[in-house]
């Protein structure tokens, strides 16, 4: 069965063109944006998505498969309203597991939200020109 294309939109400096790329190649572009997040910080399924040009909830869904959670840091990828959201661990339910890791890295879960001060918006701070 041959894998669905995602769309995308580059930008060569000059100009928008559309593109398309493979499920894998999406997977493996999300994996490596989220190892960008620095301890301390999170990031947002949104802003993730935003660089893809794909829906957060496939970002999400892609980290829900993670299976080197060493290597890709997906506790540090939240909700854009700061809510935690999910945790999977080998395929099963640890969300405990993302409060005690992202609380161990220094960035601080309040009833199960994350402060707006250690959200980065990774979109924002890769295309930032400046």
């Amino acid at each position: 069965m041959k894998s669905q294309g995602v769309s995308c939109i580059t930008y060569d400096g000059a100009s928008l063109r559309e593109c398309r790329f493979s499920k894998d190649i999406a997977e493996e572009l999300a994996l490596t944006l989220i190892q960008l997040v620095p301890i301390g910080s999170v990031t947002t399924y949104s802003s993730v998505a935003q660089l893809l040009n794909i829906h957060p909830r496939v970002i999400a869904h892609i980290l829900r498969r993670n299976r080197k959670p060493i290597i890709y840091p997906c506790h540090r990828v939240v909700r854009s309203d700061g809510r935690i959201g999910g945790y999977t661990l080998y395929g099963k339910r640890a969300d405990n597991m993302k409060r005690k890791l992202l609380t161990l890295e220094g960035v601080p879960v309040i009833n199960d939200r994350v402060p707006s001060q250690y959200i980065l918006d990774i979109a924002k701070w890769l295309l930032d020109s400046k």
